[in-house]
C-alpha cells in the first residue's frame, strides 16, 4: 500500500499488481512518534486503544516494508521480485517490538 500526503492518493498492491486507487487524507501527516500495529483491528475504548483477539489477522505475514516516500511502479516491482529499494525505514533485526498473544516469528520459507 502507498498514500502520498500531498495528492491523498492511496495505490495498494496485490501479487504485484495495483488495485484501483482511491483518495484519503490529503495533506495529513505522520506523528514521528507513530506506533506500528500489524494484524489487529484498533477500536477506541474508555481506557484508550483496545485489542481485541477475535479481529487479529490469522494467517503468514512477510515483506513488509516502509518508505518516507512513495515509490514508483518499477520501484514496487523490484520489490515483489526480492530486489532491493534502499532507505526502508524499518529495519527488523534492530527493532524494539511487542509480541501479544500467540504470535511466533519464523525464518521465511521462501528463498531470496
Amino acid at each position: 500500500m502507498s498514500w502520498d500526503s500531498a495528492t491523498g492518493l492511496v495505490e495498494l498492491w496485490v501479487n504485484g499488481y495495483p488495485l484501483p486507487r482511491m483518495g484519503l487524507k490529503k495533506g495529513y501527516s505522520i506523528n514521528p512518534e507513530a506506533s506500528i500495529v500489524l494484524g489487529q483491528d484498533q477500536n477506541q475504548g474508555f481506557l484508550g486503544w483496545v485489542f481485541d483477539i477475535n479481529t487479529s489477522f490469522q494467517g503468514e505475514m512477510t515483506d513488509v516494508y516502509m518508505w518516507d516516500r512513495v515509490l514508483s511502479a518499477d520501484e514496487v516491482n523490484l520489490v515483489w521480485n526480492d530486489q532491493a529499494v534502499s532507505n526502508s525505514l524499518i529495519n527488523w533485526s534492530s527493532l524494539d517490538y511487542e509480541i501479544t498473544y500467540y504470535v511466533m516469528i519464523m525464518p521465511s520459507l521462501i528463498s531470496g
